[in-house]
């Protein structure tokens, strides 16, 4: 009797959540078709080099050297903006100085007319626009990371895709470009997928909680309905009978007995995007070999020479984007263009392999104390990798004998550390990751497979939802 009671109060329960996150499952399981082609609208530097038409003028770089002189800097980065040439120099890892090549002057912020010329020459000097000046994040930039470039210069186009785009005033880069269809699937897809509404997201602390919440509570609810499932099976003759006959309760029982392990694993892991297992036991390890080898590698320093070295460039290299380092075996000069990347160090073009025995020989200099073994990887693995499969290879691998088990992955080209793995991020990346995205190395080897193993768990998971939430609608009225 006190079974039947605490039975008759797990489905009673399972109803009143699926009352109120039926609907919000059918979101996400229809928003996530979406995101599996669609995301949300970004602008990054491989959009810069593909649109940017402007080659650096290498005439305007004789005054360069001056500038160096005075000025020490760890790393700089040459591109044109609006037509004008702009040299941003990093005195550390958060604070800048921009200036003008053309003029030789300092630029304390972009003013809305070289936001003007920036915005106009990027959609090919068409003039029929509304100007705006925002001063807070917004729907399209809602992370905190934006905040340095506020206010931001915003303009919308009057052009057949209705584009709309937005320029940082601290570095006159365009940090957000979006069309009406791109903003159409957004709201279809990654919006409500992550919640990304605006009075929502630009709150971060309160967005945490809410997903967290939401996605908690929707888990027990998956989870008590397949112990359901399971408690109202019936055997009979060696056969499973489903015992509904009613359709709706029917196909809600069978997709959700086949399909609710894949259910409870995304909703699950869409909570684990968000709460952070800390695994580590030594808090210090990783951040303090990160600072170690950018303060040997990367050198706050004047510089001389640097305009006959960046000259050298221009003899093989049309650059539309110019990275220049401070290193300790000289300055390294990285040329960006759509066509891709060149790398020269005191003026001399290298390749993988030269600058690959360089920094694997820093490494072990460096790092000999606390190192396990460095290698040069020509793939992706679990841990290093990229959906679109456009990380940079081959890449430096070093992985240290310490209680964390942390793994540097070091830039072959520029000398960058660009992943840092310890067991923490491999606890993320498997119930995060892998569980929501399917993102294993194999499947992202084989996407046309991944992509038809996701459409048709989305599938079984839109119809567990869609039908849970009919029947409770429907037995409601009734």
């Amino acid at each position: 009797m006190y079974m039947n009671q605490v039975w008759l109060f797990i489905s009673r329960l399972h109803k009143y959540l699926g009352l109120f996150f039926a609907g919000l499952m059918v979101i996400w399981f229809v928003s996530g078709f979406v995101m599996i082609f669609i995301g949300f609208p970004k602008y990054g530097k491989s959009e810069r080099l593909l649109e940017n038409k402007n080659i650096i003028d290498e005439k305007i770089l004789k005054s360069i050297d001056s500038v160096f002189q005075k000025k020490k800097f760890t790393k700089a980065e040459i591109y044109v903006a609006g037509g004008e040439n702009i040299l941003k120099i990093w005195e550390n890892d958060t604070s800048f100085t921009l200036c003008s090549l053309d003029s030789e002057k300092i630029i304390e912020r972009i003013d809305s007319l070289r936001a003007t010329k920036i915005a106009v020459e990027n959609m090919n000097r068409l003039k029929k626009y509304r100007y705006d000046k925002i001063y807070e994040l917004d729907q399209w930039i809602p992370w905190a990371r934006i905040e340095t470039d506020l206010p931001i210069h915003k303009f919308y186009f009057d052009d057949e895709n209705n584009t709309e785009i937005y320029i940082s005033s601290s570095s006159g880069l365009i940090i957000q470009k979006h069309t009406s269809s791109e903003r159409f699937w957004a709201y279809l897809g990654a919006i409500p997928h992550w919640l990304y509404f605006k009075d929502l997201r630009v709150r971060r602390s309160l967005w945490i909680q809410v997903v967290v919440w939401l996605s908690g509570i929707s888990t027990f609810m998956v989870f008590i309905g397949i112990v359901l499932g399971f408690k109202r099976l019936r055997f009979k003759k060696g056969k499973t009978i489903f015992p509904y006959k009613k359709n709706l309760y029917r196909w809600h029982h069978i997709t959700g007995f086949v399909f609710g392990a894949f259910v409870f694993i995304w909703t699950i892991s869409g909570m684990f995007s968000l709460v952070h297992i800390n695994l580590k036991k030594d808090e210090n390890f990783a951040s303090m070999l990160k600072k170690k080898w950018n303060e040997n590698v990367f050198l706050n320093r004047n510089a001389e020479g640097v305009y006959e070295q960046i000259i050298k460039v221009f003899q093989n290299d049309s650059p539309k984007i110019l990275m220049l380092k401070n290193t300790d075996d000289g300055l390294l000069v990285e040329s960006l263009n759509e066509k891709g990347q060149s790398i020269y160090l005191n003026g001399q073009k290298q390749t993988e392999e030269s600058l690959a025995k360089i920094y694997i020989a820093k490494a072990k200099i460096l790092f000999k104390e606390n190192m396990k073994n460095v290698l040069l990887i020509q793939e992706y693995d679990n841990y290093y990798y990229s959906k679109k499969r456009n990380s940079p290879l081959p890449i430096i691998k070093v992985s240290f004998n310490d209680i964390d088990d942390t793994v540097f992955y070091i830039d072959v080209m520029t000398g960058e550390i660009l992943r840092v793995v310890d067991n923490s991020s491999r606890l993320s990346r498997w119930i995060y990751n892998a569980m929501h995205s399917f993102d294993m190395n194999f499947l992202l080897s084989h996407n046309e497979l991944r992509i038809f193993i996701l459409i048709i768990l989305l599938t079984g998971g839109t119809i567990v939802s869609i039908t849970g939430m009919l029947f409770i609608v429907k037995h409601k009225i009734k």
